[in-house]
């Protein structure tokens, strides 16, 4: 009685054993288009819908990502990426252009917040780099007189062109 005990419960753990290891490879996740309820083990297999969507131009790739335009970045092209920095950006700089268009022949000497700065000959310009985002006070004397032009208050603005010209 007691071997026929064991056979039914060798048979028992046998008959476990062997359900037990009969499993049914394929799609696990009922939110795919190929999911198999039969299935109990996923093997990779599962296949999507992709919903992703583009902005800006760009467009849905086989990776289910999207291939964004020159000028935008991140997961749906939704950001702008930034322009270029100039160096005149990077380093605050401007230009000043001084024109001399003297009727009279005059030399001016340019004044930069009251120093002078330096002398165009009539007919001549000069340009130089200045910082920017700053006032700077300027006016021209003709030379050899009392000739003065009124006096300009200027913001320079990064990589901005200021042009002064005179004719006294």
């Amino acid at each position: 009685m007691k071997h026929i005990k064991n056979l039914f419960m060798l048979l028992a753990l046998t008959g476990t054993l062997a359900i037990s290891s009969c499993s049914k490879p394929g799609c696990t996740d009922p939110s795919a288009t190929n999911y198999d309820p039969k299935a109990d083990e996923s093997d990779g297999s599962c296949h999507y819908i992709c919903t992703i969507v583009c902005y800006n131009g760009g467009v849905k790739n086989s990776s289910c990502g999207c291939d964004c335009p020159a000028g935008f970045t991140g997961t749906n092209c939704q950001t702008p990426t930034a322009p270029a920095i100039s160096d005149c950006q990077k380093n605050h700089t401007a230009t000043v252009v001084f024109k001399n268009q003297s009727v009279n022949g005059y030399t001016y000497t340019i004044y930069w917040d009251n120093i002078a700065l330096t002398s165009v000959a009539s007919g001549q310009t000069k340009t130089y780099p200045c910082g920017s985002n700053i006032q700077r006070e300027i006016y021209a004397k003709a030379n050899g007189t009392n000739i003065q032009s009124s006096t300009q208050i200027v913001t320079f603005q990064d990589c901005s062109t200021n042009t002064f010209a005179w004719a006294f």
